[in-house]
């Protein structure tokens, strides 16, 4: 089953392990923390989504997601973080950056938002450079701190992400980056000592890679109207061709 949502896996300094989502643990293991994952996922799961014997349950899974959660949420409905992959990988960023800097208790700091992302292709290909800047602040402090992080998404390769670049901006900071200018993202801001790695190609690539962007929203009527279309559509269909119609809707 597909449920729309990536989890990340961040290795302290101990090297236990911590899930984004938050599943459980500190996990002593990969395979510990891989395990609590499964069985998260799977106490979320909607019963109702289990059922393909009738083709309304086929539309369904074209609407919802295994846990019954609309995969197109209406405008009135707050953001699904579970399924917010680029807040989730800023999370396990905010929590990196306050082990790296010993910052613990009210010293540390904590997500407010995720301002700026994206992401940029450099040379053969084979490596994707993800620029973010984020806002944060430790507990109790009144102003929130601007941040700038660059992740590296190895194309194939091993799933693991790294982390090239994380730092607190100054307010003179203001590094150049042809990645994100080019890719209309010039409000990025960078740290003055180019301490990233990419964006210094003056080239323009479309991104393909990397962390989704979370499903918009749609307002009630066209969800309506989404499902009207299916259902009516699926008339004409033979009910083994469903998972086929699903994957070219989405």
């Amino acid at each position: 089953l597909y449920w729309g949502i990536d989890f990340y896996i961040r290795i302290d300094h101990a090297g236990c392990y911590h899930t984004y989502p938050h599943v459980g643990g500190p996990f002593k293991t990969q395979d510990e923390a891989a395990e609590a994952i499964r069985r998260y996922l799977h106490d979320r799961q909607d019963p109702k989504m289990i059922m393909f014997l009738q083709w309304t349950s086929a539309v369904r899974q074209c609407l919802y997601w295994p846990d019954g959660t609309r995969k197109r949420r209406l405008r009135s409905e707050p953001v699904d973080e579970i399924r917010d992959r680029q807040r989730q990988l800023v999370l396990a960023l905010v929590d990196k950056y306050n082990e790296d800097n010993h910052l613990s208790g009210d010293l540390a700091y904590a997500l407010k938002d995720v301002v700026y992302y994206q992401s940029i292709f450099e040379g053969d290909f084979q490596n994707c450079y993800h620029h973010i800047n984020f806002t944060a602040k430790p507990e109790g402090a009144v102003c929130y701190n601007l941040f700038f992080a660059e992740v590296i998404f190895m194309k194939g390769q091993s799933e693991e992400l790294p982390v090239s670049c994380l730092c607190s901006l100054k307010p003179t900071d203001n590094g150049n980056c042809f990645g994100c200018k080019n890719n209309g993202n010039a409000d990025m801001k960078h740290p003055n000592d180019v301490g990233y790695a990419g964006g210094h190609v003056m080239k323009r690539f479309c991104p393909f890679s990397g962390p989704r962007i979370p499903a918009g929203f749609f307002d009630d009527h066209n969800l309506q109207a989404e499902e009207a279309n299916l259902r009516r559509d699926h008339n004409f269909v033979d009910i083994n061709r469903c998972t086929a119609i699903a994957c070219r809707l989405y």
